[in-house]
């Protein structure tokens, strides 16, 4: 008798777990959420991370009824801790030191050990880009990367503020709106286009389109979160570098996929963020006789964890 009553009793916890897995998307699908892309950070916060990234690059070049194509094409997976040591007043980071778990980069059919185990890493935004330095804990002194693959990876894969930075991902990509699951709002072309303006790269904003949209709310990273999907194009862009006067660029476009959960709790840092980014551009002769086709395409996946400080 005894044993059937247990029975009974987990059958109905059983059945009560299932109405409540069930019932409670639907509830938190008509849910208004609030809508903050940039979580601040504080110096000292410490993180678990792991990551990967990739890149390829393409050139066509024809001149006359001649054509040749160069590609390059790299991976590379990071798993680490990042401590933050410098943030803006925004709270962006400025500064922060990876500690190395295992680091590796692939090229072809051949895999390598970037850093070993153990390696510490500093970077920070430091005269306009990214910067590395392989960091000595003893001495505090470090010795700067040197320009290669790896440095090509950590820039993919962190991306670090200026000091005086003031913008955030909500500027180009939030909204101030309160959103239920399913509704969708575009990208401000306007911030999106002054946001590369300050790396020199012209935008005119009636050339930007895109989206985001508030998918769903899922379990991630041991917390309820919001999934963010969204999508964008920018043609005519107008690069920084300066081409020789015989040169014109016909075309210039990038698109844009971005794919987040941030905690529906908007105190705790995103847990997951993947992009991925493809910039095409033709340049040709003014005679017509040379013309090249650049192609470059990266994509990032991240998988953060917020370490809590030690008692």
């Amino acid at each position: 008798m005894c044993q059937s009553v247990d029975l009974i009793v987990v059958a109905m916890k059983m059945i009560r777990t299932l109405i409540l897995s069930t019932l409670l998307p639907l509830l938190l699908a008509g849910k208004e959420h609030t809508i903050q892309l940039h979580r601040p950070a504080k110096v000292g916060d410490q993180f678990r991370v792991e990551m990967t990234g990739s890149e390829s690059n393409t050139m066509t070049r024809k001149v006359g009824d001649m054509e040749d194509t160069e590609e390059k094409k790299w991976s590379a997976k990071l798993k680490g801790i990042v401590t933050v040591l410098k943030v803006n007043k925004v709270g962006s980071v400025v500064q922060m030191k990876l500690k190395v778990d295992s680091f590796t980069i692939t090229e072809g059919k051949f895999t390598e050990e970037a850093l070993e185990k153990g390696a510490v890493i500093k970077g920070e935004e430091k005269d306009d880009k990214n910067q590395f330095e392989l960091w000595d804990e003893k001495s505090k002194l470090g010795v700067p990367l040197q320009d290669g693959i790896t440095v090509d990876a950590l820039k993919l894969l962190f991306s670090l503020d200026d000091a005086e930075d003031k913008e955030t991902d909500d500027d180009v990509f939030g909204t101030k709106d309160k959103k239920k699951v399913g509704d969708s709002w575009k990208i401000n072309a306007k911030a999106l286009a002054e946001s590369a303006d300050n790396d020199k790269v012209k935008i005119d904003p009636k050339n930007v389109t895109g989206e985001i949209s508030l998918a769903c709310v899922v379990k991630a990273g041991g917390h309820e979160c919001l999934e963010l999907k969204g999508n964008f194009t920018v043609r005519g862009l107008k690069p920084p570098a300066d081409f020789p006067r015989n040169l014109r660029v016909i075309k210039s476009e990038m698109t844009g996929r971005v794919h987040s959960k941030i905690p529906v709790d908007t105190s705790l840092p995103e847990v997951e963020n993947n992009m991925v980014m493809t910039m095409i551009m033709e340049v040709r002769s003014r005679r017509g006789q040379i013309t090249m086709k650049i192609t470059r395409h990266a994509e990032t996946q991240s998988k953060m964890e917020l370490l809590k400080p030690k008692r």
